[in-house]
């Protein structure tokens, strides 16, 4: 067979899940998959197993193996296409389900663990062997039951696409989601459970965990003895929380149940939550040590270390050097996940990644204002008709005053002052002349640090603010930081603004406004056309929520 299959769905999202909730025949799930009939039907029941997916072992953190059955390209296209139906159709049916985390868009380990932060118990178990324990029968038979109710020949088909040796393949796009909603009627009991007992319950894949800020963890979840002195603990699955899990058709590994108290370190899914969801020192430290022997010894040199002594999976790269760096990168973009992007030490490490790696594209966040540290962040924007400010604002780009371009856009640069050479065509990506707002696009890479959101809602007369920009410019001179002080509220057209003490001048023009945590509060956007008469005309100030209406 040698239909090539597209690889996205052409219909819209919306339509797609409501033609899933109508399936009445297996030709119905080709069509809602946009496959043809006699495709879809070769790649389950005719093509050889190897044609459809490759088993290997990868070893487990905690010793042993773990099978992997990925499938190759058609059945992967086909299980991408249903997964992401699927994905929308959880969504819609499941809006509250508040207490899973793994493979749900905008969830992660991070907020899994955010909800255990600050509790005087942790309980956590593992499900035995989670995936293969879910086999064709019960897939087919979840399609078939509420609140899905598809016909039995439909719920086969579905079931034979997500399935393989008669279980979720782990490695398969549709296993995660098709996991999810077979433990969706667990995850709803042992909410339940939890809250009657006054504890919080996730679950993030096998993962459960259970914390509480009662005096004594309850017995009905957790059976609880301590060890020798101090506040080491020992726990077994409470009857009422087995039941639950043994009902659902899962068991939990004995071997893998722990709680912790809160005067000991707690963990959840890797990370530590005593006060809020934190990496161990181990892993910075790892991080660290991984740089510096990049950095003295070189790339290879620091991969050949790091695969004989450290990398109990003995991966290998198809090119020298490209393990360790993926390794490496990989590790600095959880820290970012987990501790965000403002964290002093994220950005030290993605910085020294950055001087090592010309392809890792990272962008400082400015802390302290003063002229070299904002020279990085904000630039002149040059165009016939005059001369303005643009900055890096976190998250967003490049933001200015749409008066600043006007109709010439084309004929408009933006460059830094230590290298006016190095001049910037622009694309403007949003604009809104009522709002006298825009955002532009320049090369990547070009920007090397940014500013980052702050909140002019809860700024009060007489609070201190720092006008910056380039007032007047002329080759040689600095970034111009001017202090000042909100003297009150008001309007500009219909554009509610901001009044400020510091003057601005033609050439701030769409500078950030600071506030005393260096957090940007506003755009500069009308002044006085000369330093003569920046006395005698109050300037004024476009609040950064306004980017809330552009956006």
């Amino acid at each position: 067979m040698r239909n090539r299959l597209d690889i996205q769905l052409r219909k819209n999202i919306d339509e797609a899940v409501g033609e899933f909730q109508s399936l009445s025949s297996p030709h119905d799930v080709a069509a809602l998959l946009e496959i043809p009939y006699k495709v879809l039907n070769f790649h389950l029941y005719v093509a050889h197993p190897t044609r459809r997916y490759k088993t290997f072992t990868v070893h487990k953190k905690s010793g042993g193996v773990r099978e992997i059955c990925a499938p190759v390209t058609a059945i992967k296209i086909i299980q991408q296409k249903l997964n992401y139906i699927l994905q929308n159709l959880y969504k819609t049916i499941y809006k509250k389900k508040f207490s899973v985390h793994g493979f749900i868009y905008g969830k992660s380990v991070r907020t899994n663990a955010q909800s255990h932060t600050r509790k005087d118990y942790v309980f956590n178990i593992d499900l035995l062997d989670f995936f293969p324990s879910i086999n064709f029968g019960r897939v087919r038979g979840m399609f078939m039951a509420n609140p899905y109710r598809l016909p039995p020949k439909v719920a086969t088909v579905l079931a034979q696409i997500c399935c393989f040796n008669n279980q979720l393949p782990q490695g398969a796009p549709t296993s995660p989601i098709i996991s999810n909603m077979i433990c969706a009627r667990m995850d709803d009991e042992l909410y339940r459970l939890a809250k009657r007992f006054d504890c919080k319950y996730t679950r993030y894949v096998d993962d459960m965990t259970f914390s509480t800020n009662r005096p004594n963890f309850p017995a009905e979840l957790a059976n609880v003895t301590r060890l020798e002195s101090g506040w080491r603990l020992k726990a077994d699955v409470g009857k009422e929380l087995n039941k639950i899990i043994e009902e659902n058709k899962f068991s939990v590994n004995t071997s893998k149940v722990w709680i912790q108290h809160r005067n000991c370190r707690q963990k959840v899914t890797g990370l530590i939550v005593n006060e809020f969801p934190n990496v161990s020192r181990k892993y910075t430290n790892q991080i660290r040590a991984m740089l510096h022997d990049w950095d003295k010894h070189g790339l290879i040199a620091a991969e050949n270390r790091f695969v004989n002594d450290y990398d109990k999976k003995k991966r290998w790269p198809y090119e020298p050097g490209i393990l360790f760096k993926n390794v490496v990168k990989g590790k600095i973009n959880f820290l970012k996940m987990v501790r965000g992007d403002r964290n002093p030490t994220y950005q030290k490490f993605s910085e020294k990644l950055a001087s090592l790696d010309p392809d890792f594209s990272f962008i400082r966040i400015v802390r302290e204002a003063d002229s070299d540290n904002l020279q990085q962040a904000v630039f002149v924007l040059e165009s016939p008709r005059g001369q303005g400010t643009a900055f890096m604002l976190r998250g967003i780009g490049l933001v200015t005053s749409a008066h600043n371009l006007k109709n010439d856009k084309l004929d408009t640069y933006l460059y830094k002052t230590d290298e006016p050479a190095d001049k910037q065509r622009l694309k403007v990506k949003h604009i809104n002349t009522n709002l006298d707002f825009a955002i532009i696009e320049v090369a990547q890479g070009w920007a090397k640090a940014s500013l980052v959101r702050g909140d002019s809602t809860i700024l009060k007369t007489r609070d201190t603010v720092k006008v910056i920009g380039f007032p007047n410019y002329a080759k040689g001179k600095s970034i111009h930081i001017h202090d000042g002080k909100i003297t009150g509220r008001g309007r500009w057209f219909k554009v509610k603004t901001l009044n400020v003490s510091a003057r601005i001048i033609y050439g701030n023009s769409g500078g950030p406004v600071l506030n005393d945590k260096n957090e940007v509060v506003g755009i500069a956007f009308y002044g006085a056309p000369d330093p003569e008469k920046a006395d005698r005309i109050e300037s004024g100030v476009i609040p950064i929520e306004i980017l809330d209406k552009l956006m």
